[in-house]
């Protein structure tokens, strides 16, 4: 092992931690890589620092002069082609690509940097070799929005044992249905979810009741429900519901939750600890949302719905 492969399987032992690679930005500094070793600096510098911090804007001076020859060279070094790249602390951890792409090159790029973050398009047609590849098995973020998966996907997905680290998963505009909801909820791989994002399918109470009785959902903090037919039934049930008590975040704008479907989901004991609850475009009356709005204040949206009612 070089040198430089050292200092690489030390920063990917410790994704976390900072010390390597800075530890590996005074080495290439060493070896006449300065700009790369100032990018990685400035990169980690930034993180810790409050965005309105004087420091910062030049931080992101220096970072900008950098970054599109930072994002070539990464290209190069992965064979990555027209993958969007999302450099992270100096290092790839975030990639946009085809399903196909991903294929070729997820276990390359793992080799190189802590990557963590994938977003893919084109994932149905691919979606067996994906979920049969450990290269999912790293990653914290999975985004399959638009990728027409259906239920049939969902399930797959929820088998999927290499899916057991990922915190944040978007299936937004897949077409599930409650079927597909049921699936994710009982799947013991993704109860390590803190984020999960279904906007724009049609999941409909029976998703929202399966959701709510599952215990592999206690620690998400964010939900993502907008668009799901979702009515006064379930938003009872997610209201019921002691599994989502981590909630800090709930998104249930265009749906048809009515009265009574708000008055349950505010008076519930197990989501006081929402900081936001969008219930936007649904049914709610002019005179229960004035009443909401006056006793969340800040930490609700309930703009008018299709149909208000006077």
């Amino acid at each position: 092992m070089s040198t430089e492969e050292a200092f690489l399987s030390d920063v990917l032992a410790h994704p976390d931690d900072d010390a390597p690679r800075l530890v590996f930005a005074d080495w290439l500094e060493e070896h006449d890589d300065a700009e790369r070793a100032g990018f990685i600096r400035a990169q980690v510098r930034r993180l810790h620092l409050a965005p309105d911090a004087d420091e910062a804007d030049e931080l992101r001076r220096q970072e900008g002069y950098q970054l599109a020859k930072q994002q070539a060279a990464w290209k190069t070094r992965l064979g990555s082609g027209k993958a969007e790249l999302k450099l992270v602390r100096g290092f790839v951890e975030g990639v946009s690509t085809s399903a196909t792409t991903w294929l070729r090159l997820g276990r390359k790029a793992q080799a190189a940097t802590p990557l963590r973050q994938l977003k893919l398009a084109d994932a149905g047609k691919r979606l067996k070799a994906l979920l049969a590849s450990d290269t999912l098995a790293q990653l914290t973020r999975l985004d399959l929005n638009g990728n027409e998966l259906g239920d049939k996907g969902a399930l797959a997905l929820a088998g999927c044992a290499h899916l057991a680290n990922l915190t944040r998963l978007d299936l937004a505009n897949n077409k599930l249905t409650a079927s597909g909801a049921q699936a994710l909820a009982l799947s013991p791989h993704l109860a390590n979810l803190t984020v999960l994002d279904l906007s724009a399918n049609q999941v409909g109470d029976d998703g929202a009741r399966a959701l709510a009785r599952s215990p592999h959902v206690k620690r998400l903090k964010e939900l993502y429900l907008g668009g799901n037919e979702i009515g006064n039934a379930g938003a009872q049930a997610l209201a019921e519901s002691p599994n989502l008590a981590s909630l800090r975040q709930l998104m249930l704008f265009v749906n048809a939750i009515g009265d009574a479907g708000a008055r349950a989901l505010t008076a519930s004991p197990h989501l006081q600890k929402l900081t936001k609850l969008y219930l936007n475009q649904n049914d709610v009356s002019p005179r229960v949302r004035k009443q909401l709005e006056k006793s969340w204040d800040e930490r609700i949206s309930v703009q008018p719905g299709r149909q208000e009612r006077r």
